[in-house]
């Protein structure tokens, strides 16, 4: 980024998102933009055609690839998020949570990711900078209204809560996937709710 941008949030956030735009004008092997992608894919993971047969197993095998990719993107943005606010935090103790709470992302980033590779569905990482520079732009502009520790564990709260969300309705949309793949989703749940009760008394 150039040095005159260094000093002003906004220009750096307007210098990225420019920078994502040009990139995604030559992305033309983004996920988002493979029509091979169907309803079946919508994760972001890059799949080759095949012959289905309608059969039970195809349904795991795409329920179950899709489920993990949600939960790797998930955990790929609460990572981001957490590197985010940890520089703005001054309390020590909500410093450990967030502390916690990035390597908790990071061992569920890490895992499902392992999974997905067994199974040999790379991710590609491209579809995520529109969302990253929506999410640096978010922190940046909330953190600048209003820094303190407080406010900080409340953005967190509510960050947490969308993943439990998200991943609570991904569960329910793909019943048929592996027992180990919804064991380890049940497991991020369990995590972030802990996570949550962590965090209140910094509200």
């Amino acid at each position: 980024m150039p040095d005159f941008m260094a000093s002003s949030p906004f220009a750096e956030f307007f210098f990225y998102f420019i920078y994502y735009i040009i990139i995604s004008s030559f992305c033309t092997n983004c996920p988002q933009n493979d029509p091979r992608r169907t309803a079946h894919n919508k994760s972001g993971i890059r799949r080759q055609p095949k012959n289905f047969n309608g059969g039970d197993v195809d349904l795991e095998i795409h329920q179950n690839e899709d489920l993990l990719a949600a939960l790797y993107w998930t955990s790929f943005m609460g990572r981001d998020a957490m590197r985010q606010i940890l520089p703005r935090i001054t309390d020590s103790g909500l410093r450990r949570e967030a502390q916690q709470q990035e390597m908790g992302y990071l061992t569920f980033l890490n895992r499902s990711q392992k999974l997905l590779k067994q199974e040999n569905k790379p991710l590609h990482r491209p579809e995520s900078w529109k969302k990253r520079a929506a999410l640096w732009g978010s922190v940046q502009l909330n953190t600048l209204k209003d820094s303190s520790n407080g406010h900080l564990a409340e953005m967190m709260v509510n960050g947490i809560n969308m993943g439990i969300v998200k991943m609570t309705k991904k569960l329910n949309d793909f019943p048929e996937s592996g027992e180990e793949t919804k064991h380890l989703t049940k497991n991020f749940l369990r995590q972030q709710e802990q996570q949550i009760e962590n965090l209140k008394k910094y509200l």
